[in-house]
């Protein structure tokens, strides 16, 4: 009991604050102090309400889940014994076998909303990746019209955009490792622990390079092992051939023989895991992991200006930060911008205390039981107390919040800048007019989606009602298999995808291959269309593909991520342990 109010567990609607539910009174309050409670809370009242039983709907939804799981379980087990057990999804295993790989508890340091917002921003990638290969329309915007086809379909609106917004998710996810990277030392920084800091800026940048290309040469590796079993031979003619895909990737290649194949393959890692080299690279077995070499970099950088900055104080630290990404940003290194941004931000939740608990909604009149207070016992001299952290702002502020929702929805509007033709679509045509020169060189749509980017995760991390939807169960499980879901998507759409999307199309009646079409360049298709099946169709028929690649996209990465993720982040941790010893 505080105060008249009972403290339950939170995580019932937002994974990061305490919820007070209304509770008998104290033994000395009065029967107008109790009347006076009750009047000023009565919309708190009901609206806690609210969120309980939606809370209450969301553990019966998990529990129904856990029973098919259940079920699925029991099959499985009456067909093979345990040997498909391990293949289920975690979700839909028995919580005792599910958890085998890894604990499915918040964050560590309580931010786990992040994590949430990472696991939405991978699937969003997955969107795109699977859509701008058979349509271009996701990558251009609304009402663009540079070449005479038509851009006016729904999905095509700004925010609407987002949900295959994969160019913009990038750049949600180097400000949120920035973010991450940087909360922990800051947190040491600000307590004056500046021993914690280096500790924990070394344990960091040991690990990095373990924890981004270990996983990501695995994962390769398989690509490779399953080129030369032949898996994407069907798939590679399908690529080729330019009748199916409006776009084609980099696509895995079958050389001669084992030997070439392997020297291929090691060409690549080489090339891969050097940190001197500071372009975008984009390899023939998976292309998409291009952005964990600029992770790694960009994390080396972060840690150095971290390092550097440590003795200043909090306000030159932040503009000795700012004017560090605006000359990043001149020489355009959008990644060390975002991630230098993510510690921005970092430091300013820091100083409002953002992920504090939130304060009491209505205020509690004191009762007249009385308390004894014990005196406080005062520091050594030779320590000096770190000054307490202000107390959390409350959201609830109305004109503070709508803020925050007008900041989210700016964010948002900027992160849906199209890929192409920016400059020819209506409500963007202006804002490409101002985007900087080393931008404009090289993917001139980075820059506005940067900047939203930014104001989007500003306004997430200071809004809880903005919070609650990366708090769900659906978003934490997608934020753990984040990276091997983005591991994984890529070789599933290069292989099992060309190949349903052809079969579904030709069962549709759309489009049909005739003997001796001579095969196009892979990287200059052209879309024939054949049949009589409409747009809407052809849409249907998409949904249907999507759907299943999805699911087995989704799969694929809860294997991957329990059987290689997981123990890549112990290896990590069991070398670090190994080098460092008692000492650390």
């Amino acid at each position: 009991m505080y105060g008249g109010y009972q403290r339950v567990p939170s995580g019932a609607s937002d994974c990061n604050s305490d919820h007070f539910l209304p509770s008998s009174p104290g033994p000395g309050s009065s029967a107008s102090e109790i009347s006076f409670n009750e009047k000023q809370s009565t919309a708190a009242a009901t609206a806690e309400l609210l969120e309980a039983s939606l809370a209450d709907v969301s553990v019966k939804l998990r529990t129904y889940l856990r029973s098919r799981g259940r079920w699925l379980y029991d099959i499985s087990r009456s067909l093979g014994g345990t040997t498909l057990v391990p293949v289920l999804p975690s979700f839909l295993r028995p919580r005792a076998v599910s958890e085998t790989g890894g604990p499915s508890t918040p964050n560590a340091n309580g931010i786990a909303t992040l994590d949430g917002v990472r696991g939405f921003a991978c699937f969003f990638v997955f969107n795109f990746h699977f859509l701008f290969m058979y349509t271009l329309t996701s990558v251009r915007g609304y009402g663009v019209d540079p070449t005479g086809a038509s851009n006016r379909w729904l999905h095509q609106l700004p925010i609407v955009k987002l949900v295959y917004g994969g160019r913009s998710m990038v750049c949600v996810f180097f400000v949120l490792s920035g973010y991450v990277l940087s909360r922990k030392p800051l947190m040491a920084l600000r307590s004056q622990s500046y021993d914690s800091m280096l500790q924990s800026l070394s344990s960091s940048i040991f690990r990095r390079g373990i924890r981004l290309f270990l996983p990501t040469i695995i994962s390769t590796f398989i690509v490779m092992l399953t080129i030369r079993a032949g898996w994407f031979v069907w798939a590679t003619q399908i690529a080729q051939d330019g009748v199916t895909a409006s776009f084609v990737e980099h696509h895995p290649v079958y050389l001669g023989t084992w030997q070439e194949q392997a020297w291929d393959y090691w060409n690549f890692v080489t090339h891969y895991i050097d940190f001197t080299n500071w372009g975008e690279w984009y390899n023939l077995y998976d292309p998409h992991v291009w952005t964990i070499p600029l992770e790694f970099r960009a994390s080396m950088v972060l840690f150095v200006a971290l390092v550097g900055l440590s003795r200043a104080r909090t306000l030159w630290r932040l503009i000795l930060m700012l004017a560090f990404m605006v000359f990043c940003g001149r020489w355009g290194r959008f990644e060390i911008v975002l991630f230098l941004a993510g510690a921005v931000l970092a430091e300013l939740d820091l100083i409002t205390n953002t992920w504090g608990p939130p304060p009491p909604r209505h205020p509690v009149l004191p009762t007249t039981t009385t308390t004894t207070t014990t005196p406080r016992t005062p520091p050594p001299p030779s320590e000096k107390p770190p000054p307490p952290p202000p107390p959390s702002r409350s959201i609830y502020h109305a004109p503070r919040t709508a803020l925050l929702f007008a900041l989210f929805a700016t964010g948002l509007y900027l992160l849906s800048f199209p890929d192409e033709y920016g400059d020819f679509t209506p409500g963007y045509a202006w804002l490409s007019l101002h985007i900087p020169a080393a931008y404009r060189a090289n993917c001139a749509y980075r820059f506005w989606q940067s900047v939203g980017a930014v104001l989007a995760l500003h306004a997430i991390c200071n809004a809880r009602p903005l919070r609650r939807p990366f708090c769900t169960p659906l978003a934490q499980y997608l934020g753990r298999i984040s990276y091997a879901f983005y591991l994984v998507h890529g070789p599933v759409l290069h292989s099992l995808g060309f190949v349903t999307m052809r079969v579904l199309w030709g069962w549709g009646g759309r489009y049909k291959v005739e003997d001796g079409q001579v095969l196009l360049p892979g990287m200059a298709p052209k879309v024939v269309e054949s049949g009589t099946m409409g747009d809407h169709a052809f849409a249907a028929w998409l949904v249907v593909g999507w759907v299943f690649l999805l699911a087995v996209s989704v799969w694929l990465a809860d294997l991957f991520w329990r059987t290689v993720d997981v123990p890549c982040v112990r290896v990590a941790r069991w070398a670090e342990m190994k080098v460092v010893g008692r000492e650390r």
